[in-house]
């Protein structure tokens, strides 16, 4: 990890435009383009300035990792792999449900955000099946 602000001010100013400028061009550039990958591989990128050991550290950059995997799927590989882009997605989805489950330290929210998680996973399943019938896939 990074700790001197000498480096680290400098390299958040850095990121920051860069992201800033990533966002200008992923809204201006004509599809198909890799700007949205690049944007997503530096913040992934970035978050490694910040290593630690911590869980939320971990869940977060695992959430991350994925999230980059799941857009090379659904954006920048040659062969647009929706299947493997959304089981890249729901893990990203399960990195982030458990780095907010485990930071929070009140008991009741804890149970409350495992079991509201989880109604409604099954409720869009549930809402998936009904709306697609026999379309649907995995």
């Amino acid at each position: 990890m990074i700790k001197s602000k000498k480096i680290l001010i400098p390299l958040c100013i850095v990121f920051a435009l860069a992201e800033i400028q990533l966002s200008y061009i992923i809204q201006t550039a004509p599809a198909p383009n890799n700007w949205d990958f690049i944007s997503v591989a530096l913040a992934c990128a970035f978050c490694f300035l910040f290593v630690e050991k911590s869980t939320s550290y971990v869940f977060t950059q695992l959430a991350l990792l994925f999230t980059v995997g799941a857009d090379y799927f659904l954006t920048y590989g040659n062969n647009f792999d929706q299947l493997s882009g959304m089981i890249f997605f729901s893990f990203v989805q399960v990195f982030y449900f458990l780095r907010l489950f485990f930071e929070d330290e009140n008991k009741q929210r804890r149970k409350v955000h495992l079991f509201g998680r989880i109604a409604a996973s099954i409720c869009v399943l549930i809402a998936t099946q009904i709306v697609l019938g026999d379309n649907v896939d995995a």
